[in-house]
């Protein structure tokens, strides 16, 4: 009688080799009966499997395979939920951290059994490897995401990298120009072949992607104002390309203070020689205003030298942060706003 099975358990046996196993029909798929198949070393525990499976079934849910790990998952979840929702650069970021950081450590653990002192001691040992807080917790942000994925398809009954909690990041002082060394700078850069940049993102707060990303069309020289859309993005081993702002909020208008003007007009009398350019024809960025100096090197290379020279400014000084709140003054326009 120990051996026989309950209302609504499935199907219950003893192997030979003295392992329970358990069966239970989930109806059918593609004209074929589909069978699920578990095992334990009691009866009791067979059953309470089977039980949660009836129970899946019952909900509606999706029943996940017991021995999914977390290797077989996560390039899965790149594959299909990643790879053609975000951007190229984003992508190749999170397929990084999966590569050499979830998949080497978690890999061979099935998912349904990951628990939260699991993922814990990840997170410190990377720590304690020399990441930074920041990055690890960029670790825990993706596996998370995964997880989430994976919950919403009913591989896991819950979230465990959730339930840890990330590292402490340290704040990094900022120290943003001031108008002495705004002008110091600028009066510096004045001839550079990448000048024209610096002015934008100084006078405007642009980030540098931003400023590279600039088309025409996003100049309005009537009202002195420009719209921000785009961004330039480069992945290695890929062409430059244009991609637009990750949120709505991405999306602003900014007034053109004299000196920004002043560049752009510039800009606008050396484009008819530069659009001859055979870099930037391959690009196809013809129209982008600020993009062909900085094709052929890294534009920060230019900024890195101008700052340390004649004393203008110590190299942690930041051309963005707050930078524009001092330059508001030059062109101040009812209704605009100054990027952030």
């Amino acid at each position: 009688m120990a051996n026989r099975r309950g209302s609504g358990e499935g199907s219950i046996y003893k192997d030979a080799d003295g392992r329970w196993r358990g069966s239970v029909h989930l109806g059918y798929k593609a004209g074929k009966r589909v069978r699920k198949v578990v095992s334990g070393k009691t009866r009791v525990e067979v059953a309470e499997k089977l039980k949660k499976l009836l129970h899946s079934q019952q909900l509606g849910l999706p029943v996940g395979p017991e021995r999914l790990t977390l290797g077989q998952w996560l390039p899965e979840w790149l594959s299909q939920s990643v790879k053609n929702r975000v951007r190229p650069k984003s992508y190749v970021f999170y397929e990084s951290i999966v590569r050499l950081h979830l998949v080497p450590d978690l890999g061979r653990i099935r998912i349904r059994q990951l628990t939260p002192q699991r993922v814990g001691r990840l997170l410190n040992s990377k720590l304690e490897s020399g990441l930074s807080p920041r990055m690890v917790r960029h670790i825990r942000t993706t596996l998370i995401t995964a997880l989430e994925t994976a919950l919403k398809f009913g591989l896991v009954s819950r979230n465990v990298a959730k339930l840890v909690d990330p590292p402490r990041v340290p704040k990094r002082e900022i120290f943003p120009f001031t108008v002495e060394e705004a002008r110091r700078f600028l009066e510096v850069v004045k001839g550079d072949r990448l000048g024209n940049l610096f002015v934008i993102m100084l006078s405007l707060g642009l980030r540098l992607g931003e400023a590279l990303g600039l088309t025409w069309d996003d100049i309005d020289f009537e009202r002195s104002r420009l719209t921000v859309r785009h961004g330039l993005e480069k992945v290695t081993g890929q062409p430059f390309r244009l991609v637009e702002t990750k949120s709505e909020g991405g999306y602003h208008t900014i007034c053109l203070p004299a000196v920004a003007i002043a560049a752009l007009v510039l800009r606008q009398n050396s484009v008819a020689d530069e659009n001859k350019d055979r870099l930037l024809q391959a690009s196809g960025l013809l129209g982008v205003i600020l993009t062909r100096p900085a094709l052929r090197t890294d534009p920060g290379w230019p900024l890195r030298q101008a700052r340390s020279r004649r004393g203008c400014t110590p190299p942690s000084r930041s051309t963005r942060h707050r930078s524009v709140g001092r330059n508001q003054q030059l062109a101040p326009a009812r209704g605009l706003k100054a990027a952030s």
